[in-house]
């Protein structure tokens, strides 16, 4: 079971700081297991400690980012793989790349 936590605006983890039609993906942090949060302002908001992130190289199986659409739990390469979800096809926003060191600790 999983609680998405954060500014949310709506049931798709669009929140105050990231709400455009392609921002629908939850991201959990290891320090909060079964939590999403919608972005890393959500969680630094919320919570009184540092972000700390998944190992995409050592952590690759966790299931570790949220499709907002349809509630899939993804793997960080499963999240990358094609830019949308595998299950129900929705588009990600492809900008957040430039967030991935944000989210993951990146090899």
């Amino acid at each position: 079971m999983y609680v998405v936590r954060g500014q949310c605006w709506d049931g798709a983890t669009r929140c105050r700081h990231y709400h455009s039609t392609l921002d629908i993906v939850g991201l959990s942090f290891k320090c909060c297991p079964g939590f999403y949060w919608p972005c890393y302002e959500c969680h630094t908001t919320v919570m009184p400690h540092d972000p700390v992130r998944y190992d995409t190289r050592e952590e690759s199986e966790v299931k570790c980012v949220l499709c907002g659409e349809c509630k899939t739990q993804l793997t960080f390469s499963e999240y990358t793989a094609t830019g949308s979800c595998p299950a129900c096809n929705a588009s990600f926003n492809p900008q957040c790349r430039a967030h991935y060191p944000l989210y993951f600790e990146m090899h």
